[in-house]
């Protein structure tokens, strides 16, 4: 579901993109950005550069809704990071699908990336536990240096490092 700024009414829209990304650029930035490229004091590309280089808007979907339909100008939208550009005069049914296919996928991403942090934090919690249970220091046995060392192949490996006492060996040895 897409939030609207409480700044902006049905019947408004910022007039520059100084006012744009005053809007975009609050505490709870929008889930995307409609933006025409020619505006006053700043143009459009600016606004996205700008939106690209702020890390609380640099995953918000811009798309370009504008009259420069010109190949150079809709490239250089999208090497800015433009997700979409619609060339006017724009049909309203085409862009509704394309803005809502850009919000799904915008919800893909949080969610893909609310789950990788839950599986990162989830692997170095087992990576620590694992640590733990590995001996701290290696037995004192007469006339051998005994040492050992895992280094699993991820955050969390199969394999297990222990040191078994000579007890465990009827006194005749003992095993890693």
């Amino acid at each position: 579901m897409a939030t609207i700024s409480p700044q902006l009414t049905a019947n408004s829209s910022p007039s520059s993109g100084a006012d744009a990304l005053e809007i975009a650029c609050t505490e709870d930035p929008p889930d995307l950005v409609l933006l025409d490229i020619m505006m006053p004091e700043m143009d459009g590309y600016e606004v996205c550069r700008r939106l690209r280089a702020d890390s609380n808007t640099r995953d918000v979907p811009v798309i370009f809704i504008t009259a420069m339909n010109d190949v150079d100008d809709e490239t250089r939208g999208f090497s800015l990071g433009a997700v979409d550009y619609i060339t006017k005069p724009m049909r309203p049914p085409i862009v509704q699908a394309r803005v809502a296919a850009q919000l799904e996928l915008a919800l893909a991403r949080k969610t893909l990336a609310a789950q990788n942090k839950i599986l990162s934090e989830s692997l170095a919690m087992a990576a620590n536990v694992q640590r733990s249970l590995l001996p701290k220091l290696p037995p004192s046995l007469p006339g051998l240096q005994v040492a050992g060392r895992m280094v699993p192949c991820d955050a969390v490996g199969g394999d297990y490092l222990d040191f078994l006492p000579s007890e465990d060996f009827a006194a005749r040895g003992f095993g890693i």
